[in-house]
């Protein structure tokens, strides 16, 4: 019967997390306009934790990040990912990181949002689909996707470009597959990390940078 509990939790979550994060950004943004983020991501954040103690996934924290198994293909294929999506944004845009507040808030968030991120999507939500493997791949990685509009859409325009979501949900995808891979999420974290720094998100989110992809 907790197995049974266990696994509706895990099948109902993302969905929750979604429309709570849709609705508490909407209110939000209307008083704290750009920096609303700021609270948000943390109610983001302290979904993820509850989900996580409610499962007793906690118990199981030395297994998240242990060292990658399996072949070192995918994990050069982050690497391949990240130097080609966002080491050029990083170099291009490098000069409009000119205020020390943010700089300190991009390490900060660049830190903590993969944690609770590949915590989620890929440990929690991913391994513990009971359906067909590239089934849940896309299931999960789809949602992935979507989360990101859902919850940032009112800070800036693109999140809801098309070239947005599909180099989103393209990091998903590979996320997804180099976790089911290596059964670690230690290169998720890590290229995870690269990644939002390098995208200059909290500039993205103070809608000061309009980053433009080209599909």
């Amino acid at each position: 019967m907790k197995k049974e509990n266990n696994y509706r939790l895990i099948i109902v979550s993302p969905f929750i997390i979604l429309l709570v994060n849709f609705f508490v950004s909407q209110i939000l943004f209307s008083f704290m306009g750009n920096w609303s983020w700021t609270v948000v991501l943390p109610i983001y954040y302290c979904q993820i934790s509850v989900i996580i103690f409610l499962l007793g996934e906690e118990k199981n924290y030395k297994e998240w990040f242990k060292k990658s198994e399996g072949s070192i293909i995918w994990r050069i294929v982050c690497l391949i990912f990240f130097s080609v999506f966002s080491l050029p944004v990083f170099f291009t845009n490098i000069s409009r990181l000119d205020s020390l507040i943010v700089i300190i808030l991009s390490i900060i968030y660049s830190i903590i949002n993969p944690f609770f991120e590949e915590v989620f999507w890929r440990r929690i939500l991913l391994s513990n689909l009971k359906m067909n493997k590239i089934i849940a791949v896309l299931f999960s990685s789809l949602l992935f996707t979507i989360n990101h509009p859902l919850t940032l859409f009112k800070l800036n325009r693109i999140f809801c470009e098309p070239g947005f979501l599909i180099i989103t949900f393209l990091y998903g995808l590979v996320w997804s597959i180099t976790y089911l891979k290596t059964k670690s999420l230690r290169c998720n974290y890590f290229t995870h990390v690269m990644v939002n720094f390098a995208s200059l998100s909290i500039l993205v989110f103070l809608n000061r940078y309009v980053p433009v992809f080209s599909m």
